[in-house]
Formats: structure tokens, sequence, C-alpha cells
């Protein structure tokens, strides 16, 4: 708080942008968009919002409305009766590569990324497997792999499911280009849809591998959208 004379008379902002992940960001904005008449813009990355009704009134001078995804407008922006326009996460254009290593035709490596519900993964290699079992003819090796924070259960429940169906490798957090170069260097590239995330940031950044997608459950219709607007690859698992 004690900073806040200061950002608003030296600093001279243009515009208060803050986002909510906690209120205080909110909050801060605020009272320095305020103290320097400057119109104060609110972002929403969470679908969850408490007392939504009480902090609509709090913000009621926002200027204008960035959200995370189209879903997370549900309520908040029209309470406000404000415009908003969605804001995704992107990649460096450096990061796009139009040489893709050749893969062995011997092999189908599939690449896990990011957190994983437990519940949803079990029933994912739990079916995995079966197919894998089903494919024994086709003399092609399943290799997973996983680069995240749950690396350890991972490698733990893939072994158990998979057996001497697949090669398992794990890895905690990579450097981007370490992860760029897994998921180049694999057949497809998966992730595990929380039903509690409006949007996975993940799958736009994904893009940039230039691998198909696989994800379970089902993905959101913005993100699908997203996906089939650039040319991307995405598979979806109905059932």
């Amino acid at each position: 708080k004690q900073y806040w004379d200061i950002l608003a008379g030296v600093f001279k902002p243009d515009v208060a942008w803050a986002s909510f992940g906690n209120l205080d960001s909110w909050e801060i904005a605020k009272e320095v968009a305020e103290k320097a008449g400057c119109p104060l813009v609110l972002d929403i990355r969470s679908k969850f919002i408490p007392l939504w009704k009480i902090l609509a009134w709090r913000y009621r001078k926002t200027k204008f409305i960035t959200v995370n995804a189209i879903e997370e407008t549900e309520y908040f922006p029209f309470y406000l009766h404000k415009e908003f326009t969605p804001i995704y996460s992107g990649f460096w254009e450096k990061e796009l590569r139009e040489d893709l290593p050749e893969l062995p035709d011997n092999e189908l490596r599939i690449n896990f990324i990011g957190f994983y519900i437990s519940e949803y993964m079990e029933i994912f290699l739990q079916t995995l497997s079966q197919w894998a079992g089903s494919q024994k003819n086709t003399r092609r090796k399943v290799c997973l792999s996983y680069a995240g924070n749950r690396h350890e259960n991972f490698y733990s429940r893939a072994f158990f499911y998979m057996g001497s169906e697949a090669q398992v490798k794990v890895f905690n957090y990579l450097p981007v280009e370490k992860l760029l170069q897994l998921c180049r260097e694999s057949h497809v590239n998966a992730y595990i849809k929380s039903p509690a995330t409006p949007i996975h940031h993940k799958s736009i950044e994904l893009l940039s591998c230039g691998r198909p997608i696989l994800v379970f459950p089902r993905e959101t219709d913005e993100v699908i959208e997203i996906v089939r607007r650039v040319g991307g690859e995405m598979f979806l698992c109905k059932d």
C-alpha cells in the first residue's frame, strides 16, 4: 500500500491491468488506477470467483475485462455489463520447426505432459494396455514418456498397467528446449483434460511441436475450434 502513490504519481501508468489468481492484485490495480486517473482492466484466469456479486459492485468502475477463456465469461463480465476479450497463451515463433525428426516405424511413442487426474490416468493406461496387448502381431513397441511433477506416480502406474508391453521414461520439469525436443520426438503428445479447467493452454503450446495431440476425456469446443482453425490435429477420447 505504501507504494500506491509512487506507482500512480511517478510511474504514471496508462492503464492498470491485473490478473485474478487472488484478490490482492485486483485491489492494488483498482487503487492505483483511481490515484493515477487511468482505466482499470480486470483479467480473469479462473472460473471460480468468490462473492462475485459483491466483487462486481466493488469493481464496477472497471473499463474492460480480459479472460483466459470464453467459458470463463459465464457470469462476471455480463454482470458488470462490460465487454471482454479472450487472451490465450501462445509460444515464441522461434519454437516452430519445419524439420521434424524422423521416428522409427517399429515404435509408437506417446508422450504425456503436465498435471493429470489419477482416476482418468488409471482408465487411460488400463485401456492402452489392452490395446497394446492386441497389437502384438504388429511388432510395434509402445514407448511412454511423461514430463511433469507427477513423474514418479506416472512411472509406477504405467509400469503396473503396461508391464512388459511398453518402455516407460519419466522426467521432472524440463527446460522448455528439452521439453520441445521430447514432444517433437514423439508420435503423439497426450494430456488429461481437467473438468475444472476451462482451457488448457498446453493444447495451444503443443501445436508448436507439429505432432498430433491426444486428449482424454475431451477438450472444450473452444480449444477444438482453435486447433481446427490453425490446421492442427487433435484426437479426443469420447469414452
